[in-house]
């Protein structure tokens, strides 16, 4: 993978183009024509599936996040990656990595909870270990 580095002249959509300065580490790396990036995500919205607002080339888009959702999963946004340089109307994809927050300086009653979680997650493994027997 090719990070960003140097100057790139990129167009967003409704703005004249720009040229921009971008070092590494920067927001986006890409291969061709498709663009790789990342989307924190609270523990929750992993569990219970949700939304997340992605930053792509052409504006925010909400990106749909399924239940069950792993860190380093990637999710495609088809179209949103850089034009091709011989067929304007071609466009590649944007690859979005997901990481998810751990909750840090939780409260006892928030602790106490995340507890009681895992009390019901090992009964329910325990079970179907039983039960595969």
């Amino acid at each position: 993978m090719l990070s960003c580095v140097g100057i790139i002249h990129i167009k967003f959509k409704g703005s004249a183009q720009a040229s921009q300065q971008l070092s590494t580490p920067s927001k986006f790396s890409f291969i061709i024509q498709y663009l790789y990036t990342k989307v924190n995500i609270p523990f929750t919205t992993a569990v219970f599936g949700g939304e997340a607002k992605v930053t792509t080339l052409y504006g925010d888009v909400i990106c749909k996040i399924p239940e069950g959702t792993q860190s380093g999963r990637k999710i495609r946004l088809k179209g949103k990656g850089i034009v091709s340089m011989k067929d304007s109307a071609v466009h590649g994809n944007q690859y979005v990595t997901v990481q998810i927050q751990v909750p840090q300086n939780l409260s006892p009653e928030a602790k106490e909870k995340l507890r009681e979680f895992q009390q019901v997650l090992r009964k329910d493994t325990q079970k179907r270990r039983g039960s595969a027997a």
